[in-house]
């Protein structure tokens, strides 16, 4: 978590995210959606180890490789449409002054244009990659003269190379952050199974952390290749992965563990991506405001959206196993009456303060690193919005996961994607009011 700050601290300066608005607010948008795509799968496993269906080769075999075709299908869906809404966004929201783009020079005397294109492509799209890191990889946010800027100039054809570039993008990136992330968690979980450890436990705050730093380390790594890739690439690329979807849905659909998953769970999905796109506008705003914006964003929502996934997590497993709790029950009185033996307040209390020595180990990294100033106002202000930020994760957790239990629908679904949405919109609003408080109280923490 630590180290997704401070990449996107660094990427923000790249040059593919300098030149395209609709990157910065598809950041937040598609590590949202990944992110609860992963604790959802994290969550059905551990739902799956605790009831005892991967103890036999028989059952965990198409267990697993159900989740994980479930999982690409999800991916490319949620990516294509959060793209989609992204470019949208960076339509309507102002725009920022552009870079200017470098492009292929012409083919020099003795090559065939095809060929010194294509090899010009090729170099300089991993030229543009090897300096973006090189650049980035200073101890400070030093000058860079990137030239002088032009005018934002963008007529339809450019827009729309722009959206399927962005689009291509998404897809490739999601893709192949849910093929390897999801391996690692389907393996994490037989692990946790074969030590005797709770994989509930374990499994969400890995997910969570490790689902946003692989997918914006991807989605920079891509975004940065195709910015210097000929036309035709991207969208050839575009053209496989939406075939690489349709398999996915028809191999997904023929898999008796997961076919009933492909037709729910999207209404969640789609909500919270609704609630991050309002994220990314808060990103988008005040990430060139505020020193090390989007370092303290990722702590101050990343760790309370993980710490409330733990808590969904234990209590979606109690309830799947308890037989006097069916679904459906009366609002009112299935709040007075959690599962027997879940303590909640005791979870609750527990989590809490797991995560404020984590939180202050995360500060005094920071300051022993000195990748940002910490004014003594401005930490006071940040342990405090930090702390209600976490008491808000885990009252929502509790009660959202009792909800839509009583309302028949499985929280390890429906709960997740809706509460990490909400933890990364509160999250950020707060650390917001805390650089607004600490500068009215004279710190200095502007850029």
């Amino acid at each position: 978590m630590v180290f997704t700050g401070e990449l996107l601290e660094r990427v923000s300066r790249w040059t593919a995210l300098r030149t395209t608005d609709e990157l910065f607010v598809l950041i937040p948008i598609i590590n949202n959606l990944k992110g609860n795509l992963e604790l959802n799968l994290s969550a059905r496993l551990g739902t799956a180890a605790n009831m005892g269906l991967l103890n036999s080769r028989e059952s965990r075999q198409p267990l697993i490789l159900g989740n994980l075709l479930l999982l690409q299908v999800q991916a490319l869906l949620v990516s294509c449409a959060a793209a989609a809404l992204s470019f949208v966004l960076g339509l309507v929201l102002p725009s920022r002054e552009k870079m200017p783009m470098e492009m292929p020079q012409d083919s020099p005397p003795g090559q065939t244009g095809s060929q010194s294109n294509a090899t010009a492509s090729v170099a300089l799209s991993l030229r543009g990659i090897v300096r973006d890191m090189a650049m980035t990889a200073l101890p400070s946010p030093m000058p860079r003269d990137s030239g002088p800027t032009l005018p934002v100039s963008r007529t339809w054809g450019s827009r729309f190379r722009e959206f399927w570039t962005v689009l291509t993008t998404a897809m490739a990136s999601a893709s192949m952050s849910g093929l390897i992330l999801g391996s690692f968690m389907c393996s994490l979980v037989l692990m946790c199974q074969r030590f005797r450890l709770n994989p509930d436990n374990i499994a969400p705050p890995i997910a969570s952390c490790l689902g946003d730093l692989l997918t914006l380390t991807l989605l920079a790594l891509s975004s940065t290749a195709l910015l210097y890739i000929p036309s035709p690439v991207p969208f050839l690329l575009l053209l496989a992965l939406l075939g690489l979807t349709f398999l996915a849905v028809r191999a997904a659909s023929k898999n008796a563990e997961v076919k009933h998953l492909l037709g729910s769970g999207w209404t969640p999905l789609f909500g919270a991506m609704l609630i991050s796109s309002g994220t990314g506008m808060v990103l988008e705003k005040f990430v060139k405001k505020y020193e090390g914006f989007g370092l303290m964003a990722v702590i101050i929502s990343g760790l309370p959206g993980s710490v409330g996934a733990v808590s969904i997590s234990r209590l979606s497993t109690l309830l799947h196993a308890s037989e006097d709790l069916p679904m459906r029950t009366p609002h009112s009185e299935f709040i007075k009456s959690p599962p027997k033996g879940y303590r909640g307040s005791l979870t609750g209390a527990t989590l809490f303060v797991v995560s404020v020595p984590v939180m202050l180990t995360f500060l005094a990294f920071v300051y022993a690193t000195g990748w940002m100033d910490l004014p003594f106002l401005f930490v006071g202000a940040f342990i405090g919005f930090f702390c209600l930020s976490t008491t808000i994760a885990l009252v929502i957790a509790h009660y959202l996961t009792l909800i839509f239990w009583s309302r028949g629908y499985d929280p390890d679904n429906y709960c997740l994607p809706v509460h990490s949405a909400l933890c990364d919109l509160i999250g950020q609003l707060m650390l917001v009011a805390c650089y607004e408080l600490a500068g009215e109280l004279g710190a200095d923490v502007d850029l």
